[in-house]
């Protein structure tokens, strides 16, 4: 409940369908990217190369500038998470958006982008809080 995953099997977008997935929530079926496809063209994506590198994702937001990414990964051994990339457009931003990878244990240079729909429940484990939180990504 707390993530978006894409199924994108065919394809190396998973950073644009999760972007996608932000700007136009599915009532149904989020995890297809048929919800998204005829979205696909808002995003201006010219020379960017997918899986999108976390070093380009400053070229993504200068290219699209109503959209400001936050990207976070997280460690499966003690499932603590830290910050990869933190936007310093978050105040100038019409859309902020908050993304997990999620590496591909058989090709390291290889990850998913996987879209956080609500970061307080992702986090809900460090606390024994029932209720919603805020969680700042600078300091989780």
């Amino acid at each position: 409940m707390a993530v978006v995953i894409i199924h994108n099997s065919d394809d190396d977008y998973c950073f644009v369908w999760s972007i996608l997935a932000h700007l136009h929530p599915a009532r149904d079926h989020s995890y297809h990217t048929q919800n998204y496809t005829r979205y696909a063209n808002e995003l201006n994506v010219d020379g960017l190369t997918f899986p999108l590198p976390i070093r380009d994702i400053h070229r993504f937001e200068r290219q699209n500038p109503d959209i400001a990414i936050h990207c976070m990964a997280v460690d499966s051994k003690d499932n603590s998470f830290s910050i990869l990339y933190l936007s310093p457009h978050v105040h100038k931003r019409l859309h902020i958006i908050t993304l997990l990878i999620m590496d591909n244990e058989r090709d390291t240079q290889k990850h998913h982008y996987v879209y956080v729909k609500h970061l307080s429940r992702l986090m809900a484990h460090r606390s024994k809080h029932k209720c919603r939180s805020h969680v700042c990504l600078s300091c989780l």
